[in-house]
């Protein structure tokens, strides 16, 4: 033989293989299509899912397609377990199923965020733990509380502090007493079932109905009948029932939807678990009874799809429906099922699937697509959430960008309340050196005496707040255009705003001066406000002096005002509306007659402080 002529062969050989690992038993593409239907998660609500109890034929193995279809899935695979009941670890017991089942579950490998069990574990590992105290129960009970304890995070040795001055050593001592006490404390509330808050996973034990725990009182005693030794006395069948409930109640938590986390959505097939050499007799037959025994006995429904493939099923059944009728056989069985969980009839989630041994033509050939899981909601995307900070970060730029600007926004210390006129102008008003009014060049004079103001109420409000606040503590408020003129970088505007604004200074000095040497002297802080270029936005600019003057009792009034315009006339207006006395030294505009409304008035203020 030629050695070219071996390849060839190897790959006959290897496409035969394939071909007869395709080759599927009659009924087989109608049972994937059912597998198909039941694993694909509704987008409302959930399905009752059976228990699928599949009759092995000696003609075809099932149990490598089904593998493939789960298993190998294009791109989110489904959540998936396979036990053989014959073999270790599921040959042994039903805890050991269910440690194998929960290690194959919680693996991060099916495309998907990895389900977490929060119930099961804790069960599981009571279970597995044992006490040599004899029949001391204090001892038993003490070592049990210490395991839990340090199960929810282990506590490192720490040594008591020592060294440095006296203020230091006790607050190492204070520091290391709460890392001692506060995880004992918050262990002792979680056990104690009082707060709502925490242990939610211990209070569910205490609700659940199997091994009857209300006659343990308190959950560390409950916990204390799980423990090897203890629960001897316990029928093994409750046990298990606790165990697999516990482990489906993790399923069912990690598969419930609530409407604030997108995150739930995206688990858009129900998980899986394939048994193979089932028998009514064996590990894998005891844990589909009991399945079905803790969805009778509970009522709740859970989403985990079993396949249970073996033998013939349990004798209490029907006559096992064949493959071809599978659809058929499962419709028929959810219009039944409220009526067999109401008269409790044993194997009710059971569905039995047999081959069709009356079909005599070729068996089906290919045609079995893996299954992934379906796409999630548009909405429960990972990129959701960044996209939507990012436009709510863009939406929340643009609103600051349109208010305030990079000389005009509010500060955390003083009185500071400006916004961005449509001109472009900083309109509001300020008594603090975190605004400063006008940024343009030429201006740095009326910039200076701002800030020498500023510098001056914060002096002011220091000594006022060593005298206790017993003396007497004024503010006046200058209201005036300081922006808006369009002037050359070697060219002064707004002088007359300038010089006022240097009296006012000059003033504030002088009392500053004479508290020094009088105890009784008044101190005095000035707001200075602007309202923009020929007093376009003094009504802007007055409804915030408005709000000053609502929360600080202090403010006398408002001096300033030197332009004689009709919007002039409009902000004296609205400042006596206010109850805002106004002393502006003005000539009245050009056909403007004073009213009621807009002479200046003294109404009654709050007492000065």
């Amino acid at each position: 033989m030629r050695r070219s002529e071996l390849p060839n062969r190897e790959l006959i050989s290897q496409r035969q293989s394939t071909a007869a690992r395709e080759r599927l038993t009659p009924g087989g593409l109608e049972l994937f299509a059912l597998l198909a239907r039941l694993l694909r998660r509704p987008r409302r609500g959930d399905r009752r899912l059976p228990l699928l109890w599949l009759v092995r034929s000696d003609t075809a193995d099932l149990m490598v397609p089904l593998r493939r279809f789960l298993g190998q899935g294009p791109r989110r695979r489904v959540p998936h377990a396979v036990l053989d009941a014959d073999a270790p670890p599921g040959a042994g017991d039903v805890p050991a199923l269910l440690r194998e089942l929960h290690r194959q579950l919680s693996l991060e490998a099916f495309g998907a965020a990895r389900l977490r069990f929060r119930h099961y574990p804790l069960a599981d590992w009571l279970m597995q733990q044992s006490f040599t105290f004899g029949v001391d129960a204090d001892d038993s009970r003490a070592a049990l509380v210490r395991r839990l304890r340090d199960r929810r995070g282990p506590r490192a040795p720490e040594a008591l502090p020592s060294g440095g001055d006296a203020v230091s050593i006790v607050s190492q001592v204070l520091l290391w007493l709460v890392r001692r006490a506060v995880p004992g404390v918050v262990f002792r509330a979680a056990v104690s079932g009082r707060v709502p808050v925490l242990g939610r996973h211990y209070n569910w034990f205490m609700r659940q109905q199997y091994l009857a725990p209300r006659q343990s009182v308190t959950f560390l005693g409950f916990a204390e009948r799980l423990t090897a030794g203890w629960r001897d006395g316990e029928q093994p069948d409750q046990v298990n029932k606790l165990l697999l409930h516990a482990f489906l109640e993790d399923l069912r938590q990690a598969y419930r939807r609530r409407p604030w986390r997108p995150s739930d959505w995206r688990r858009t097939a129900y998980p899986a678990l394939l048994i193979d050499h089932v028998a009514p007799g064996n590990v894998g037959g005891e844990l589909v009874r009991l399945i079905g025994d803790i969805r009778t006995e509970t009522g709740r429904n859970d989403p985990l799809l079993i396949v249970a493939y073996g033998g013939q099923p349990p004798p209490d059944l029907p006559e096992p429906h064949p493959l071809t009728e599978a659809d058929e056989a499962y419709d028929e069985w959810a219009e039944a099922l409220p009526e067999m969980r109401r008269l409790r009839r044993p194997a009710t989630w059971l569905v039995a699937l047999r081959p069709d041994e009356t079909d005599t033509g070729p068996p089906s050939r290919g045609g079995v697509r893996p299954f992934s899981a379906p796409d999630p909601p548009w909405w429960s995307r990972r990129f959701l959430p960044a996209a939507l900070c990012l436009v709510l970060v863009a939406a929340l730029g643009l609103w600051v960008d349109s208010r305030w600007g990079p000389g005009c926004h509010p500060s955390l210390t003083g009185q500071v309340s400006v916004e961005v006129a449509p001109s472009g102008e900083c309109v509001g008003y300020s008594d603090t050196a975190a605004q400063v009014f006008n940024n343009d060049p030429g201006q740095d004079r009326l910039r200076t005496v701002q800030r020498r103001i500023f510098a001056q109420n914060r002096a002011a409000e220091e000594v006022w707040q060593r005298s206790d606040r017993r003396r007497p503590f004024l503010t006046l408020v200058y209201l005036g255009t300081l922006t808006g003129n369009l002037t050359r970088a070697d060219e002064e505007s707004y002088v007359s705003e300038r010089e006022e604004l240097e009296g006012m200074a000059t003033a504030q000095y002088a009392l500053l001066k004479e508290s020094a040497g009088a105890d009784g002297a008044a101190l005095l802080r000035i707001v200075v406000a602007n309202a923009g270029r020929q007093m376009v936005y003094a009504d802007r600019a007055v409804a915030m002096l408005a709000g000053l003057a609502r929360d600080d009792p202090t403010v006398l009034g408002v001096v300033g005002l030197v332009e004689s315009r009709t919007s002039t006339a409009r902000a004296l207006r609205e400042l006596n509306q206010a109850g805002l006395p106004a002393l502006a030294p003005l000539s009245p505009p050009t056909g403007w007659t004073p009213t009621p409304a807009s002479t200046c008035r003294s109404p009654r203020r709050t007492p000065i402080r």
